[in-house]
């Protein structure tokens, strides 16, 4: 599986407040491509927690934080439930995507005869179900 980089799941209101953030040592724009590190940490001098991502300079290295002091996510389990919530968009959408790529063009006669012949080699709808991986018990459709 190929390595995700850390903000490809962030959801946009994080990109929304790094977006003209720049780096207080040289200067250079702080882009959602430096994001290394993301949590949750306690507000000093209050009891109060924010929600928070720590970039890394790509030209002098230095770190910074931003934080996000009155955004949705104030505590772990809630960043936590939103990543989750934000991931599973993503990949429905995906998903949603891949399915309309794959259905607009149609099939070949190739593809047509191979379907034949996948449905003749199942003797039972049961069987069927269990090789395209559906669960023969469910009766939802």
């Amino acid at each position: 599986m190929k390595n995700k980089l850390l903000y490809q799941d962030l959801p946009d209101w994080v990109f929304d407040g790094v977006r003209d953030n720049t780096c207080c040592q040289c200067g250079n724009p702080l882009g959602k491509e430096t994001i290394i590190a993301i949590g949750i940490r306690q507000v000093k001098k209050s009891k109060s927690t924010a929600f928070f991502v720590e970039h890394k300079c790509h030209k002098c290295g230095f770190r910074s934080i931003t934080s996000f002091g009155r955004e949705k996510e104030n505590n772990l389990e809630n960043m936590c439930h939103a990543l989750l919530r934000h991931i599973n968009k993503k990949k429905v959408a995906q998903n949603s995507l891949e399915f309309e790529k794959n259905t607009l063009e149609p099939m070949t006669d190739q593809e047509v005869g191979q379907f034949i012949k996948f449905v003749q080699n199942n003797k039972t709808h049961a069987d069927f179900l269990k090789e395209i991986k559906a669960n023969p018990n469910d009766n939802t459709s």
